[in-house]
């Protein structure tokens, strides 16, 4: 078996796993928090909060 792996599969690799990440962390958050996720993506940013 071959421990060498290409650009390609590295890159897909690394998205898949962040997809993942996303798709497992935000509903857990979203519930944890009591707040809906599609409110994570309207509010400011704190930075932009305090200008």
């Amino acid at each position: 078996m071959s421990t060498s792996k290409s650009i390609t599969e590295r890159f897909l690799q690394a998205v898949g796993f962040e997809t993942l990440a996303i798709l497992i962390c935000t509903p857990l958050l979203a519930w944890i928090m009591d707040k809906p996720m599609l409110e994570w993506a309207s509010s400011p940013s704190s930075s932009q909060r305090w200008r």
